[in-house]
């Protein structure tokens, strides 16, 4: 026998859904719900304790069946006996009408002859006119009492016919109102099928009220019940969509969607053949303290004066920018502060080639400044410290050494392996040796990737532009992307409408280690994501769609469940 269902084994019991979960708690046998199944063990056991009351019912009833029959038995007998004595006392009245003498008469006497023989012929004359007027008269009411008695036997015999036509019509109808009586009650006794509905993963409770035709009230009085606190705007997963819809006897069941697998997303970053490879040009980002002077650097090597474009000299944005140095590019990425960073190392995405720590000579090791070495390390990415601001009088590039050591990056003029270079923005003096270092450094990592091939990159920088709808800057890691290419990003897909460099130029295609602003999303992702282009518009929306459903079950399943004390406690 295999497992069954609770309420499948209800119905083959005719009995509810409720009273077996009832008599399952309790002789102790554990179920959640209707949906339960039962092993082959408990199924015998839960049989066992209806099949000793479905035998007395039986007996009860068979001695009633017989006490009915014994009645009818009864009845009729008396019927029988009576319509017996009736008949047999119409017979005497007749006989006794007609005048039929007895069988055997008396004997009489000689005296009583003699007697009758003398009066015989004194008398005869008289007698014979007596005789033969009451002849007359007997032979009248003869025929009148034979008319009457017929007439009463015609009577007797149609009213038992009657009788019996109505007794046996009675039982037919009572019979028949039984049989409808027991149909009735076992349609009534029955558990009714549950219904089956097919829901989403996630879905709201005032469409699941509507799905199983339950008013929000009552659903949302049964998911207090259970110590869910929601509204009827609120998700609720599937599994306790399932568990509720379970209490009012429907059954729900999962859309088939495809499960989200971060491999079938990761198979499209693949490694690249060795003789598809070709050199890219570094990627470096520039980290440090907040006022250390990291856009202050960047500005020197651009020659431009982004910082001044900024509210109190603070970046406000990541900046991507391109430069050439000895007909050679690198690209620089300004960050503020360290979550985009965070995020990038986060998904293990290797952004960066080389790391810049940007440390103030006249302020030294910063709390932030340890936070950009832990982010560089867990990166695995080189750092080249530049010690910055040497034109200040209160300058102190030894402390600065010996704060960074203390830390774990040791100067190579102190025999560790950090390449150290002092330099000041504000008149330029080591900027051009950091420069080379920085090729230096990036040459040794031997730096490739494969242009040919769709593209994947980074999100650097996400906004809602007024005019022009989401943007994203993005740094492409590999392949080439093109202008109408199809993209996703997270929970963002589209075709790129426009592609623009870091000089506000646009471009038709940016390959490997390129920056670039692109156009075309159907909302804003993140900083952080990554970016790939597919073959066609349904691919990038599935993937899309696919991400999004996983991360709002994510959300669902992470989100605590509120009971009202803590409720209490947060008003």
């Amino acid at each position: 026998m295999e497992k069954i269902r609770v309420y499948e084994l209800a119905k083959q019991l005719n009995v509810s859904t409720k009273d077996l979960m009832n008599k399952l708690k309790e002789n102790k046998i554990e179920v959640k719900s209707h949906m339960s199944t039962l092993d082959k063990d408990q199924i015998s056991k839960v049989k066992s304790f209806y099949e000793k009351p479905k035998k007395v019912q039986n007996n009860q009833k068979n001695s009633n069946s017989k006490k009915e029959n014994r009645q009818d038995v009864n009845k009729i007998s008396k019927e029988n006996v009576e319509s017996k004595s009736h008949t047999e006392a119409n017979k005497q009245d007749d006989n006794s009408k007609k005048g039929f003498k007895p069988k055997h008469p008396r004997n009489n006497d000689d005296e009583s002859v003699s007697h009758f023989d003398k009066i015989k012929h004194k008398n005869k004359s008289e007698m014979n006119e007596k005789h033969d007027s009451n002849d007359k008269k007997k032979n009248k009411n003869f025929k009148n009492n034979k008319n009457k008695n017929s007439n009463n036997n015609k009577n007797n015999r149609n009213n038992k016919n009657n009788k019996n036509n109505k007794n046996n019509k009675n039982n037919k109808n009572n019979k028949q109102n039984n049989n409808q009586n027991k149909k009735e009650e076992v349609i009534k006794n029955e558990p009714k099928e549950p219904k089956k509905f097919i829901i989403q993963p996630t879905i709201t409770v005032k469409d699941l009220s509507e799905k199983i035709s339950v008013s929000i009230s009552e659903l949302i009085m049964k998911l207090m019940e259970l110590g869910i606190m929601a509204n009827q705007n609120q998700e609720i997963d599937f599994d306790t969509a399932s568990l509720v819809a379970g209490e009012f006897n429907v059954i729900v069941e999962q859309d088939e969607v495809e499960d989200f697998d971060d491999d079938d997303v990761f198979n499209l970053d693949f490694e690249d053949k060795d003789e598809d490879l070709k050199e890219r040009p570094p990627v470096i980002t520039v980290m440090g303290h907040v006022d250390h002077g990291k856009t202050s650097i960047l500005d020197r090597i651009r020659n431009s004066r982004v910082a001044g474009k900024e509210a109190g000299g603070i970046t406000q944005h990541i900046g991507a920018y391109t430069i050439r140095v000895n007909d050679k590019k690198i690209v620089f990425l300004d960050t503020p502060g360290h979550e985009a960073f965070t995020a990038m190392r986060s998904r293990g995405a290797q952004v960066t080639d080389v790391s810049i720590l940007v440390v103030a000579a006249d302020d030294g090791v910063m709390p932030q400044t340890v936070e950009a070495i832990n982010h560089s390390k867990a990166a695995g990415v080189p750092i080249i410290v530049a010690v910055n601001k040497i034109d200040k009088e209160n300058a102190n590039i030894e402390r600065v050494k010996t704060e960074l050591a203390e830390n774990g990056l040791v100067p190579e003029d102190w025999g560790g392996d950090t390449v150290l270079v002092p330099v000041s923005a504000r008149t330029g003096e080591g900027i051009d040796e950091l420069l080379e270092m920085i090729l230096m450094v990036a040459e040794m990592e031997e730096l490739k990737a494969n242009p040919n091939r769709l593209a994947v990159g980074t999100v650097i920088e996400a906004q809602l532009d007024k005019g022009r709808g989401p943007t994203a800057t993005i740094l492409v890691q590999k392949g080439t992307l093109k202008h109408s290419d199809m993209v996703f990003s997270g929970q963002a897909s589209g075709r790129i409408r426009a592609m623009f460099n870091d000089q506000g130029k646009q471009v038709k295609k940016a390959g490997p280690s390129t920056p670039v602003l692109i156009l075309g999303l159907n909302e804003v992702p993140e900083a952080g994501d990554m970016i790939y282009a597919v073959k066609d518009e349904k691919e990038a929306r599935n993937y899309a769609q696919k991400i999004k459903d996983h991360n709002r079950e994510e959300q669902i399943k992470s989100s605590s469940n509120m009971n009202l004390d803590e409720l209490f406690g947060k008003i």
